[in-house]
């Protein structure tokens, strides 16, 4: 290994900087314009425990904390890159095998000319302040995953109570609910995995659809049973007040949310109000209570829609008979692209015998 100090890349005030940093007790490193550190003081050696020999080029490396060694040299040579000075932080390993927080501020160096001569770093230990604020991090992180929890416990019981009102006015037995909430599931996780609006079904959006499935009606708490539960057709009058449940329902929720919160960061009760208050709008535009049209009805709902209305056909309802499979199938194919979003269509093809499935394991008494 050649004398660094006659490298081309040591001018005089290099020369000067290193003689006068061999006598400080701070970590100081030099490196050259190729990059690679050519020359480190007494402190740093004393520090790690090694050699110039063993410390030059990227030998250094061998020193710092796995974990630490990727973003390290990531941001080494972007800065290096672009001649700009930089601050990092890793753990270096002391000669007693410790590791050891360092803050690393390096430099670049320039001759009068402008010439790119290479860089100058100082190191200071800094592993106690690190540390401390590592466990305060750790406690800030177990406060919040505690509020988490708690918030999440109040939402639950919420759900709770919200699902019950939901369930006194279903029809019959309360499959209903439990199917449709089977339903929107498989129809969720067959979007994900056909790559289809991924950027709303994140594994939690999905979570968050299932928990507030059942609350897609509960604005029917609010209908008069005997219009809820009429066994022949409805007057216009009857029709009104019964499209009436879906802003009722999303009223409803809206009063919980202002006066719960939805603190645990879920988003519970954003996600039941879009089911509620979308999932009789129709794709073309002619649905209600907005008259949405398209993408401009939360997906939510839009699911909600095609695994509701399979369900009201494929059973028994006070005013008609229940549907055959196939024949609902069938339906829900025909209203593609007028009353149901045809992404969402295409996914209930392929779900087309889960369905089945699940009507036939939780078929109404």
């Amino acid at each position: 290994m050649g004398n660094p100090k006659n490298s081309p890349s040591f001018s005089g005030a290099r020369i000067e900087f290193r003689d006068a940093a061999d006598n400080t007790p701070a970590l100081i490193w030099m490196a050259g314009e190729d990059g690679l550190c050519s020359w480190f003081n007494r402190g740093w050696l004393e520090f790690t425990g090694r050699t110039m020999e063993q410390e030059f080029g990227n030998g250094w490396v061998e020193g710092v904390h796995p974990q630490d060694l990727q973003n390290c040299f990531d941001q080494y040579t972007e800065h290096f890159n672009a001649r700009d000075s930089f601050l990092l932080e890793y753990r270096l390993r002391r000669s007693d095998g410790q590791y050891r927080w360092i803050l690393d501020s390096g430099t670049p160096v320039f001759d009068p000319q402008g010439t790119f001569l290479g860089y100058n770093g100082v190191c200071f230990d800094i592993h106690e302040r690190k540390e401390s604020e590592n466990a305060h991090n750790k406690k800030l992180h177990h406060l919040w995953e505690c509020e988490k929890k708690r918030a999440r416990n109040k939402e639950n019981q919420l759900l709770e109570i919200l699902n019950s009102l939901a369930l006194g006015k279903d029809d019959d037995t309360g499959c209903h609910i439990i199917r449709t909430q089977a339903y929107v599931k498989a129809l969720a996780n067959r979007l994900q995995s056909t790559g289809h609006y991924l950027d709303q079904l994140t594994d939690r959006d999905v979570d968050n659809l299932f928990r507030t499935a059942p609350l897609h009606d509960v604005g029917k708490m609010a209908i008069p049973d005997h219009i809820l539960k009429k066994p022949g057709k409805l007057t216009e009058e009857e029709w009104q007040v019964m499209q009436t449940h879906a802003s009722l329902g999303a009223e409803i929720l809206s009063t919980a949310k202002l006066k719960y919160g939805d603190k645990g960061g879920d988003n519970l009760l954003n996600t039941a109000i879009d089911i509620a208050s979308g999932h009789h709008e129709k794709w073309d535009g002619t649905g209600y209570p907005q008259g949405l049209k398209g993408q401009d009805i939360p997906l939510v709902a839009r699911i909600m829609a095609v695994a509701d209305v399979y369900d009201a056909l494929v059973c028994v309802r006070p005013y008609k008979k229940a549907w055959a499979h196939e024949q609902a199938v069938e339906e829900i194919i025909n209203l593609k692209g007028s009353a149901f979003d045809p992404l969402i269509v295409e996914a209930f093809i392929l779900e087309q015998d889960l369905f089945k499935e699940i009507l036939d394991e939780h078929h109404d008494a």
